[in-house]
Parts: C-alpha cells; sequence; structure tokens
C-alpha cells in the first residue's frame, strides 16, 4: 500500500472533496432523523451510518476504499494516488 499513513498506521485515501462530503453527510444523517421524527430504530441505524461517513471523513480512512484499491487522496505532488 502505498501513500501516507497516519498514527494509528493508517493509509489517508480519502481526498479534499470526498472528505467534506462525508463530513457534512454524516452531519446530516446524525441530525436529520430525529429532527424529522422517525422512529428510534430507524433513527438510530441512520445515525449509526452517519457516524461511521463522519468518522471516516475526520480520520482520511475507507476501509472499502482499501479493500479496492481505490484513493481520492493526493500525493505531495497534488496527484491522485493510483494502486498500480
Amino acid at each position: 500500500m502505498a501513500g501516507k499513513a497516519d498514527k494509528a498506521g493508517l493509509v489517508q485515501n480519502v481526498g479534499g472533496v470526498d472528505r467534506v462530503i462525508r463530513i457534512i453527510l454524516g452531519i446530516v444523517l446524525v441530525i436529520l432523523p430525529p429532527v424529522l421524527g422517525w422512529s428510534p430504530w430507524v433513527t438510530a441505524l441512520v445515525a449509526a451510518v452517519g457516524g461511521i461517513v463522519f468518522f471516516q471523513g475526520v480520520v482520511r480512512h475507507c476501509p472499502l476504499y482499501s479493500r479496492l484499491g481505490v484513493s481520492t487522496a493526493s500525493d505531495a505532488r497534488g496527484e491522485a494516488r493510483s494502486s498500480s
């Protein structure tokens, strides 16, 4: 795996725009269901997914991207990294 690893040893594979989208989507998925009055089970499930998406945006690592060899993060030259 090429790329910059953080202190936890996770390779950063989530780039700038992808990161912002994940953070905003995560916040929306946590806040919106209770505001709309959804059932408690649906609210809890959607909020859990939102929390995971938010966390991935914050730490800049997506396990699915790692498994697929995908990265939207840029290297030091500003180019997107590839898995090859």
